[in-house]
């Protein structure tokens, strides 16, 4: 079976936003339940639009050749650990 381009596009789009939709409302609350402040919480959701903005801004268009794509993947997910242990090393 061979999906349009236009069926995978609305399909990408609608498991993205519905995954999104249920797991937002959901994630303050289990951050609270682990010792967060509300502040804290504030930042990680904030951080993630930010994130989300600043990719699609200054990462996508540089990333528009497939043979730059590794690399690119590979730096974003360096900066993704690196970010995550500041975190939880700066709660401590």
């Amino acid at each position: 079976m061979v999906l349009q381009s236009t069926r995978w596009l609305a399909l990408g789009y609608f498991t993205y936003f519905f995954s999104y939709g249920i797991f937002l409302p959901f994630w303050s609350v289990w951050l609270k339940g682990i010792g967060l402040t509300p502040e804290t919480i504030g930042l990680l959701l904030g951080a993630g639009l930010v994130a989300r903005f600043l990719g699609s801004l200054l990462i996508a268009p540089r990333v528009s050749d497939p043979s730059r794509l590794i690399s690119a993947l590979r730096v974003l997910a360096l900066l993704t650990l690196l970010f995550a242990v500041a975190f939880w090393a700066g709660r401590t």
